[in-house]
């Protein structure tokens, strides 16, 4: 998929997901997510590309089903990628 200019990218799920966003300054944490933006920031220079992490450790499927509206639907993201 090629992104387009300013991008956003939103990832959810549990603890895999989480990975520590909520100690870490970038709120991304420090797992799968971190190694996302990473790569992106570094491949898509040009397409301002924004990774947003939503991870919730300890979440299950019900916790998810609570928190979309507000953690997925009003952030507007291009596309979704579930652990």
């Amino acid at each position: 998929m090629e992104l387009k200019e300013n991008t956003r990218i939103l990832l959810i799920g549990d603890s895999i997901t989480d990975a520590g966003r909520k100690e870490d300054v970038d709120a991304l944490g420090w797992g799968y997510v971190r190694l996302i933006h990473d790569y992106l920031l570094l491949s898509c220079q040009d397409k301002s590309v924004e990774v947003i992490n939503r991870g919730v450790g300890g979440d299950r499927i019900i916790d998810l089903e609570k928190r979309w509206q507000e953690d997925v639907l009003l952030l507007q993201p291009i596309g979704f990628l579930f652990q």
